[in-house]
């Protein structure tokens, strides 16, 4: 068991188009502010450039950017998402689907993410241990970008529109998505651990 799994159709086709064409104006409202302001404390538009060392390459929505309707819709996925997660694996009731840390990924042609997990840190080498499970829902259909795991390697999830993909953060479950040749937007964030948020004072990055 790798606790790998994805659901297909948990999102409308026009849905998607519908938050691809919204994202596209904001990355264009940001176009036009970005040589005026820090790329990475532009909160203008709620988006950041993601360069890493040459490991990663795209551009990061927050949530707070999207409409009130848009944040009801995904979180409504989400809450689907994570109850056939649990139903499939029979998790406890510690997990908690907090939908206030989302962001919508824009890759653009040439974008990249090499390998890594989504553990993340909280400040310097300390984990982020309440990060248990990630999800990707994927916004558009593509030839190629499909998600690679490094100690799964039989398991290579395609991106396709409405496909949203759960799986945990830590190791094993190293990932990557190689160079693109076309345009890629993923909707991703993750599933909580409700304990180890206790006393603890974060705003679920």
């Amino acid at each position: 068991m790798n606790f790998i799994k994805y659901y297909d159709d948990m999102l409308s086709e026009n849905d998607c188009n519908n938050l691809i064409n919204y994202t596209k104006e904001l990355y264009s409202k940001y176009n036009e502010v970005k040589d005026k302001l820090d790329p990475r404390l532009d909160y203008t538009c709620r988006i950041r450039e993601t360069l890493g060392s040459g490991s990663r390459f795209y551009y990061r929505v927050h949530h707070d950017a999207y409409t009130e309707n848009q944040k009801k819709l995904i979180e409504s996925v989400l809450e689907k998402a994570y109850n056939n997660y649990q139903k499939d694996f029979t998790l406890d009731s510690n997990y908690d689907n907090i939908v206030n840390n989302w962001k919508v990924h824009y890759n653009p042609v040439g974008g990249y993410i090499n390998w890594h997990n989504d553990l993340g840190r909280k400040s310097g080498h300390e984990q982020s241990w309440h990060r248990e499970m990630v999800f990707i829902l994927y916004l558009n259909d593509m030839e190629e970008g499909e998600l690679k795991l490094k100690y799964f390697s039989d398991v290579n999830v395609m991106p396709k529109a409405g496909r949203i993909l759960v799986m945990p953060t830590a190791w094993p479950w190293i990932h990557k998505a190689d160079r693109l040749f076309e345009e890629k937007f993923i909707l991703t964030g993750f599933f909580y651990n409700k304990q180890l948020l206790r006393g603890m004072t974060t705003n679920y990055e």
